[in-house]
């Protein structure tokens, strides 16, 4: 059986459409859509994610009767960019998250392991389902991102769910999710799973053979996300320079903190641990 399934699955993969002629890269929206700069200078609790810290993994399961010849994928974001704006009343508060989808990685080990994922695809078709995905799935030659808007939190407990907005492509889908939360002075880390269908995404799942091998139309949405509290370069500055007003053993350590905030690789924002403002008190 094995050795007439396979040429079959061959063939199949050989006779599929070749993608359509590229299209002109799509406007981007206005990324991030709230004024998180804004909220930072007014002096509003705003954190910007830790995306070495941070990642989502994408499952993708095989189904049909000929399963047992297919592969679950594991897909995953981990260089994400986003913004979380986190007021004294929770339900104003909101998040954007940018996924950029040439980045997307495919069936990493530690991802398969970490899932518990029973095959290991060679590299050979690890690229083709990447090559895929990007291509002919996500066509990330026109569409250069993923986006997730977060709004309309409800906290109880270290629970929490909010109104979670998808943009892949031109389809906007939204639901309510829970998750798990934990903040504190330096952070705030959220841990939580989904599943989604690929069809409210406005995504069509393979299927070979009438459907006796496809993938899965819900995915399993796997998060992890941690942010810190960051300052505007410019606000930095003028803590700096009301510390001046204080000791000047406080102006040097200032200065200290000043000075490797310089070195941080952002242009426009550094992310200051919290117990770091101390600093910026004057003493008497």
């Amino acid at each position: 059986m094995r050795r007439l399934v396979l040429p079959l699955l061959l063939l199949l993969v050989a006779c599929q459409p070749r993608p359509a002629p590229q299209a002109p890269i799509s406007k981007p929206q206005q990324w991030p859509a709230f004024d998180f700069e804004q909220a930072a200078n007014a002096g509003e609790p705003v954190y910007r994610l830790n995306s070495a810290a941070s990642r989502i993994d994408i499952v993708v399961r095989r189904s049909g009767s000929l399963a047992r010849f297919g592969h679950d994928h594991v897909i995953v974001a981990d260089t994400l960019e986003g913004w979380v704006f986190w007021p004294d009343v929770a339900e104003a508060g909101r998040a954007e998250i940018r996924i950029w989808v040439e980045q997307l990685k495919v069936d990493p080990l530690d991802a398969r392991l970490r899932h518990a994922l029973d095959t290991r695809p060679n590299a050979g078709a690890v690229e083709g389902t990447r090559s895929n995905l990007l291509k002919a799935v996500l066509e990330s030659s026109r569409w250069l991102h993923i986006t997730i808007t977060v709004t309309e939190l409800n906290l109880m407990r270290g629970k929490a769910s909010a109104l979670v907005a998808f943009i892949v492509k031109e389809v906007h889908h939204a639901e309510r999710v829970s998750f798990d939360v934990n903040r504190n002075p330096n952070s705030i880390t959220i841990n939580g799973q989904l599943s989604l269908s690929q069809a409210n995404l406005g995504l069509e799942p393979f299927s070979a053979l009438g459907g006796r091998l496809q993938v899965s139309d819900a995915v399993e949405i796997h998060f992890r996300l941690i942010a810190e509290p960051t300052l505007m370069a410019h606000h930095i500055s003028t803590l700096g320079t009301v510390a001046v007003q204080g000791s000047r053993k406080h102006c040097t350590e200032m200065e200290a903190i000043l000075s490797a905030a310089e070195r941080l690789p952002n242009e426009n924002y550094f992310s200051v641990p919290r117990y770091l403002l101390d600093f910026a008190l004057p003493y008497e």
